[in-house]
């Protein structure tokens, strides 16, 4: 940083309009350097104090939008979920309509019997351990987004048995798609438009924001050059006013 210039007896006229461009000056450098008109309360007390004001409420809004996407991206996982669930029980039906089929051995539904077992256990244990920070789905429980119910009585141990289990898958899907509507809407039309206004609502009072403590490029350069033109021209008058090379030295830059 230049060294201040101090007054001195002789020439205090031009002492002082250069101590006064140099403080233009470095303000002007400040503002360049940072990007902001304000850089403290002298600049500007009460824009400083609205600039703090909305940046407080800028901070809130940020952690409000972080925490509404977190929600979104469980609503997002939740129904990743039930989409594995309608495939876990489509490969049921298929294989529950096979033991319907009057066909059918019982070597066959013996096959069939044990791999519907296994998959309607993978189905249950899905529906109840599926979950999002520690927080289940489908239980049922505070903080879960839907209520399913594990397969129960899918039975194939007979012709007749076996069309009665379709029913259950029925009921199975008609429940998954009721979830999945029920989590579809509450993404859209509250998570989403509540993100869609707060992420509006935080642009535009980071832009009032920007507009009261932001610096104006072009002014501030401008306000350089004439500032620096200005220092110029006093010193030009100085060395024009007839004192001698060492006071014009002592002036400029102390003894």
């Amino acid at each position: 940083m230049p060294n201040r210039i101090t007054n001195q007896s002789e020439g205090s006229d031009s002492v002082r309009h250069l101590n006064m461009s140099h403080e233009e000056l470095l303000k002007s450098m400040e503002r360049l350097s940072s990007g902001w008109r304000i850089n403290r309360a002298s600049d500007d007390p009460a824009a400083l104090v609205i600039s703090e004001q909305l940046r407080s409420r800028i901070a809130s809004l940020n952690q409000e939008i972080e925490n509404t996407t977190m929600m979104i991206r469980k609503y997002e996982t939740a129904e990743s979920v039930l989409g594995e669930l309608r495939l876990q029980l489509r490969s049921l039906r298929v294989m529950v309509e096979a033991a319907a089929d009057v066909t059918t051995g019982d070597s066959a539904r013996d096959i069939l019997q044990n791999a519907i077992a296994a998959a309607a256990e993978r189905y249950n244990h899905l529906v109840t351990t599926a979950s999002y920070n520690g927080a289940v789905f489908f239980g049922g429980s505070e903080g879960s987004l839907a209520t399913l119910s594990p397969l129960a009585g899918v039975d194939i141990s007979s012709s007749e048995a076996a069309r009665n289990s379709v029913g259950v898958l029925d009921q199975a899907e008609t429940d998954l798609y009721a979830a999945q509507v029920e989590i579809g809407a509450i993404q859209k039309y509250e998570l989403e438009a509540r993100l869609a206004t707060l992420e509006v609502t935080e642009a535009n009072l980071t832009a009032s924001e920007e507009s009261i403590r932001g610096s104006d490029t072009a002014q501030d350069v401008a306000d350089m050059v004439r500032q620096e033109l200005l220092m110029k021209a006093e010193i030009a008058r100085l060395f024009h006013s007839g004192m001698n090379r060492r006071a014009i030295i002592s002036v400029l830059f102390g003894d």
